[in-house]
């Protein structure tokens, strides 16, 4: 992962079944991370869906994530502007387990998304007196929803 705008810090989990990488973001101010991938052949380049995986320590209470994403074609200046953001809001029931969100609602990727582009993705953790709740906020990843293409790329 790539470090973003105001980034959390590096942690981990570590129990007797796993150990994780992880980024921690914290109670008192927003912080965001990014990343990068090539998006498979077969999306046919609209509108994707995201779930973030995360745990804390905290006691239950409720946390909203951002998501949002920006594609860069071969020879375009690194920079563009990020789509929307799109929140998710994820219900923390017990300290220590696996919260996986619900799916975003659809985000458009940012730039003019083609076959072959890097898409830059940006999460944060968003800070509201209306959800907000103490404790590090441990992101383990992400996943991504994209729909297909009828047909197979002749990219390659």
């Amino acid at each position: 992962m790539l470090g973003g705008t105001n980034p959390p810090s590096t942690g981990g989990i570590t129990n007797e079944a796993l150990t994780s990488d992880s980024w921690d973001f914290d109670d008192t101010t927003e912080e965001s991370v990014g990343f990068k991938m090539v998006m498979p052949d077969d999306w046919d380049r609209s509108t994707i869906k995201a779930k973030v995986y995360s745990t804390t320590a905290a006691a239950a209470g409720t946390n909203v994530w951002g998501v949002s994403a920006v594609a860069i074609s071969h020879n375009d200046p690194l920079g563009p502007e990020f789509g929307t953001e799109i929140t998710v809001t994820n219900t923390v029931t017990a300290a220590s387990d696996l919260h996986v969100s619900p799916a975003t609602q659809a985000i458009t990727v940012g730039g003019s998304p083609a076959l072959a582009d890097a898409v830059f993705f940006k999460i944060a953790r968003k800070q509201s007196a209306d959800y907000w709740f103490e404790g590090d906020m441990k992101l383990l990843g992400i996943a991504i929803q994209y729909k297909l293409l009828t047909t197979q790329s002749a990219a390659w």
